[in-house]
């Protein structure tokens, strides 16, 4: 079965099915169909997210790991097939977050995640062979996009377990990106970056959950050491957009 192989954290991203764009600079003949994604040896620096540019996309993996969509990076396998994908096309003018600049752009669908993942394959350059029968694959699942729902004033957040551990240890306030565009719509006014109401929010772990009152909300800008707020342009004509995050005030 062809079989693609992918650094992290985009590996697992791409299985979770939030990545719905792999950008190479060469494409095959013909369009691939479902191939097997591996996840390259390489881990995760420890200052990815710092030295990412696309704040957006840092926004966006921040979010993702706080809700139990992607595990922490240090957690993720390597050397190892993880999953597999749909490519379903090819082009050079992607809109989707995950779509760079000059780059071909794979278009990628229905993503599945192996139960466990297969340890210890090394990976190859280009499209690669991997003696699995595409009729037999492995036991398999679609990630659950546990992103936060709003019914009304109340709003629903599923949290990982770090997450959940944090919030247990102290429950006076809960932060999240706003600079997300998977969340943007759900937690601000349209067209704007200002909050809607929210009067109680239930975090859920699992089985666990826990509900509280929002005595206050609002949002701050990220800031440089130096206190200077940080900023970031979609396209270099465009306008200053502060990098942002959401503060609930909470009470039992």
């Amino acid at each position: 079965m062809k079989t693609l192989s992918v650094q992290q954290p985009w590996a697992s991203i791409i299985c979770t099915g939030v990545k719905d764009v792999e950008n190479r600079s060469w494409k095959p003949k013909d369009v691939p169909g479902r191939i097997l994604i591996h996840a390259g040896a390489k881990r995760v620096p420890k200052d990815f997210d710092d030295t990412n540019p696309n704040l957006e996309v840092v926004s966006a993996l921040a979010n993702m790991k706080m809700f139990g969509i992607l595990p922490q990076y240090n957690e993720l396998p390597t050397s190892a097939i993880i999953g597999y994908v749909d490519v379903v096309g090819f082009d050079k003018d992607n809109n989707s977050l995950w779509a760079g600049a000059e780059s071909i752009h794979w278009q990628l669908e229905n993503a599945f995640l192996f139960d466990e993942p297969i340890e210890g394959v090394k990976g190859k350059l280009g499209l690669f062979d991997y003696p699995l029968d595409e009729d037999n694959l492995p036991p398999a699942h679609k990630v659950e996009l546990n992103y936060p729902t709003l019914e009304g004033e109340h709003m629903t957040v599923h949290l990982s377990d770090e997450s959940w551990e944090m919030l247990m240890k102290d429950d006076s306030v809960f932060t999240m990106d706003i600079n997300d565009p998977y969340i943007i719509e759900t937690i601000c006014k349209e067209d704007s970056f200002e909050l809607k109401p929210i009067k109680g929010i239930t975090f859920k772990n699992g089985k666990l959950s826990a509900t509280y009152k929002v005595k206050n909300y609002g949002w701050d800008a990220f800031k440089t050491p130096d206190g200077k707020e940080i900023t970031y342009k979609l396209d270099n004509d465009g306008p200053e957009i502060l990098w942002m995050y959401a503060i609930y005030e909470l009470e039992k």
